[in-house]
């Protein structure tokens, strides 16, 4: 006998022969789908905030004007980006952005940055690369209603399986 908790998800069933058997309803496949959906958005989410974070903090330096000099495709922890040497003229200094990979080929030979005065560190180009921060809140969002969905859906089930009805 399955546990009452879990006699939703379980059916018994006999064939021809009069043999009886258990069949796994996909009540049970659906709430693992939902609970692994959530986990992903969320630690996905929170990936794309935490990468946010180095561009919130260098928004407040000045706007820099500068000369793509270099664009090599590369692979950063197994993601294809693109690393553009970017020569400031004022200076004459080289910083690196590392971008997605789709932005080799369009992103123009003048591009602006904010710029720290630090060399070694990373810029970015605002004007072309995607804001990590909606793409996290989103994320965070729908996993949010997830959670809130197979909440309610349970509290559902549990109460007609109380009330003695058949559920679905």
């Amino acid at each position: 006998m399955a546990p009452r908790r879990m006699r939703k998800f379980v059916t018994t069933s006999e064939n021809a022969a009069g043999q009886r058997y258990r069949i796994w309803t996909g009540k049970l496949l659906i709430f693992v789908q939902l609970i692994f959906v959530v986990a992903a958005g969320f630690i996905f989410g929170t990936i794309m905030l935490v990468s946010w974070i180095p561009r919130f903090a260098v928004a407040s330096y000045p706007v820099v004007t500068g000369n793509v000099i270099a664009r090599a495709p590369i692979t950063e922890w197994g993601v294809p980006r693109t690393d553009f040497t970017i020569e400031i003229p004022a200076s004459s200094q080289v910083v690196h952005a590392f971008t997605q990979r789709y932005l080799l080929d369009q992103v123009p030979s003048e591009v602006r940055f904010h710029y720290s005065g630090d060399p070694s560190q990373q810029v970015y180009l605002f004007e072309h690369e995607e804001n990590p921060l909606w793409i996290g809140l989103v994320c965070w969002a729908a996993s949010a209603i997830l959670v809130g969905l197979v909440i309610y859906y349970r509290r559902i089930i549990f109460s007609e399986e109380s009330k003695g009805r058949q559920t679905i």
